[in-house]
């Protein structure tokens, strides 16, 4: 006796609008990913254009999606004029910093009007129902203050009541030696330690 209560239904392929969006934000994250593996390893020179070529293909590529994936689209697109002033601007603030370089003025300046900038976008992009409840989770402020100061109150006092131990004894001069080999195959040696 068949039993028909369940049906077999076959998958239905992902539609290609779908597959561009969801393929270049998988390209983004993995050009970010790559990124963040820093100067010492030759993989990380792909991050950039590949997270390059992900946000371009999720701005140009989708045509005609449905559902939540266009909301997503949409919202996204709608939010790029202030991301990339905040992010421009951030950028060019963290350059004229002077905590990298010497301290630029003119970067600095123009990285502050790029953030103002994008906060004139946010602004006159929401509603005053939105800017309302953004103002009032602005209350939230109060209590991360509270927690970042009892933070700091407690690693002093653990600072200031732990007692300071004795210093580490000197590298032996087979530590010395691997160090060295370690440090100048990093830093572009013959591998010899030379």
């Amino acid at each position: 006796m068949k039993n028909n209560m369940y049906t077999y239904s076959r998958p239905q392929p992902m539609e290609a609008s779908l597959l561009s969006i969801w393929g270049s934000l998988v390209l983004v994250v993995m050009g970010a990913s790559l990124h963040r593996m820093g100067p010492s390893f030759q993989r990380s020179h792909f991050g950039p254009p590949l997270a390059l070529l992900g946000m371009a293909s999720f701005i140009l590529l989708p045509v005609g999606e449905t559902g939540p994936e266009m909301e997503m689209h949409h919202s996204l697109i709608s939010s790029l004029p202030w991301l990339v002033t905040a992010i421009t601007g951030s950028l060019l603030v963290l350059a004229g910093n002077p905590t990298y370089w010497k301290t630029r003025p003119g970067l600095l300046l123009l990285g502050w009007i790029s953030i103002c900038v994008s906060w004139l976008f946010i602004l006159s992009d929401t509603d005053s129902s939105s800017m309302r409840n953004a103002l009032l989770g602005l209350w939230i402020i109060p209590g991360i203050i509270l927690g970042f100061v009892t933070s700091v109150f407690g690693i002093w006092i653990a600072e200031r009541y732990s007692g300071i131990r004795g210093e580490a004894s000197p590298l032996t001069d087979d530590e010395s030696k691997l160090v060295s080999s370690i440090l100048s195959r990093r830093l572009g040696g013959d591998g010899d330690g030379h």
